[in-house]
């Protein structure tokens, strides 16, 4: 019982030792500013260079701080030629199924998720207002477009 009363007693007193002398070498090279003092011992870092890589400013890199700058863009002739294109919307259409003479979309967004729209249904702006044989008829951004049913969709949906 003695004996490891002893022994703990050592094992403290050199944990204490070893921790002590750990702080007083980072509280040293703090005092100093020497980072030196804080390289490991034994180590063999002679024959590596410790460069860094120098830093290089370009200029056509927006400086994120100044709201001075304007970043409008004039449009070019070609942009004006062109006129409004119509806003596209983020599906495209998969099928069209019938039942009882009921006919339902089959649309598709660009993450590969399906919606099933009738005639009058709304999806994020998007108005289905007739759906036909192979023509859907919509209403996107107040702006009336049809969608054509592609002879490559599948032959059991339509």
């Amino acid at each position: 019982m003695k004996n490891s009363k002893i022994f703990t007693w050592l094992l403290a007193c050199a944990l204490v030792g070893v921790w002590g002398t750990i702080a007083y070498q980072v509280l040293d090279a703090i005092a100093t500013d020497e980072m030196s003092a804080m390289e490991p011992q034994g180590a063999e870092t002679e024959g590596l260079e410790k460069e860094t890589p120098p830093y290089v400013y370009r200029d056509d890199v927006r400086d994120p701080f100044d709201h001075r700058r304007s970043t409008h863009v004039q449009p070019t002739g070609i942009d004006s030629k062109l006129g409004e294109q119509p806003p596209v919307p983020p599906y495209r259409l998969t099928g069209i199924m019938v039942r009882h003479r009921k006919k339902i979309t089959v649309l598709e967004s660009h993450d590969g998720s399906v919606f099933f729209l009738g005639e009058g249904d709304t999806l994020a702006g998007l108005k289905v207002l007739n759906i036909g044989d192979e023509v859907v008829s919509y209403s996107y951004k107040n702006k009336r477009q049809s969608w054509q049913l592609s002879s490559s969709s599948n032959p059991s949906v339509r």
